[in-house]
């Protein structure tokens, strides 16, 4: 486990000291690693590819400290010259065992582990598609202040602030091929979130200021935090511009809407155009099942968001296979044509 000390030109206000994390064992980059400069309140956390950058970093000998959950923690020396403009540094971390407290901590973290798995929160984590995503545990490592500040660690993430009091996550600069602003939806337990202005009631009357994201949710109750990018959003949306999906088990049952989407179509006779009764249509991964009625109609509802598999069979007829992208709150219309 070494670090791996490479200057180059110098700068004139301090060096930046870049750097890539990864785990010790298979080298793939670890996400959400807080890197601290000793001695400075100079934080830093690594992006989707593991990187991390501190700039303006006098010359000297410093100490950086690394920390994430279910890994031990580091600290390492790295000495910036007077005439070095970047030192590059690559750390390796071992995996540490956390110990949780079966009487109380294992009981709740169990629950909530549950209940953000009837979500589709692991499952959406395991196919890496997210810029952000995290737990509990793991945005209190981060040492972010606020929700704020934890969003706008991430690499292309904006939080836009207007003069009427709308606040908003942009992604800059915008992926939309016509340039317009592209605005991340926001979603706190699949329920909408617009943050502009509100009017509330106090002992000195009435007053107005802007609704910031922790009045929504304070950064210590969130169970699970997720932020995609366009494409990549489990949610449907008009522009696609990517989604905040913040997560927190207490709002039940006055949010929680229902994070599902469905698949719905009608099964035709490719040569004659007519409907199709009584085909079997299968779905997976789930194990789904049913039988289009009299008018070739079928229906999936309340799907998790991610890929699936539609198959089709009737006596007769070619199988059918095809497959589809199922998001929270969208409704996919397909087709089926076979050939008998």
């Amino acid at each position: 486990m070494s670090l791996l000390f490479l200057p180059v030109e110098a700068a004139a206000q301090g060096a930046t000291i870049l750097g890539r994390v990864g785990d010790v064992d298979s080298g793939r980059a670890l996400v959400t690693v807080e890197v601290r400069l000793r001695g400075t309140a100079r934080t830093a956390v690594t992006d989707a590819d593991g990187r991390f950058r501190l700039t303006g970093v006098m010359a000297g000998t410093w100490w950086l400290e690394f920390r994430m959950l279910g890994y031990e923690e580091r600290a390492d020396s790295v000495t910036v010259g007077p005439d070095d403009a970047e030192v590059e540094v690559d750390v390796r971390l071992a995996t540490r065992p956390v110990e949780l407290d079966p009487m109380t901590v294992t009981v709740r973290v169990g629950a909530i582990a549950a209940w953000l798995a009837s979500r589709g929160f692991p499952q959406r984590r395991a196919e890496a598609r997210s810029l952000l995503h995290a737990t509990h545990d793991e945005i209190r490592h981060t040492a972010a202040r606020n929700l704020n500040e934890l969003i706008q660690r991430v690499p292309a993430v904006r939080i836009r602030r207007f003069a009427d009091g709308r606040v908003e996550v942009w992604l800059e600069p915008s992926p939309l091929p016509d340039g317009q602003p592209c605005r991340v939806a926001v979603y706190l337990n699949g329920a909408a979130v617009e943050l502009g202005r509100f009017d509330w009631t106090g002992i000195r009357g009435r007053a107005s200021r802007p609704l910031r994201f922790d009045d929504v949710v304070a950064l210590g109750d969130i169970d699970g935090i997720e932020l995609y990018g366009p494409g990549e959003s489990p949610v449907a949306s008009e522009r696609g511009c990517g989604s905040l999906l913040v997560w927190n088990s207490m709002l039940r049952p006055q949010l929680d809407e229902e994070f599902t989407g469905a698949v719905r179509g009608v099964v035709v006779n490719d040569s004659t155009g007519a409907v199709m009764g009584g085909v079997k249509i299968r779905l997976r991964p789930g194990g789904l099942e049913v039988v289009t009625d009299a008018a070739g109609r079928f229906e999936f509802p309340a799907l998790l968001p991610g890929d699936y598999e539609i198959q089709a069979e009737y006596p007769g007829a070619e199988p059918w296979r095809g497959a589809v992208k199922v998001k929270a709150f969208g409704v996919i219309d397909v087709e089926l044509r076979l050939e008998s």
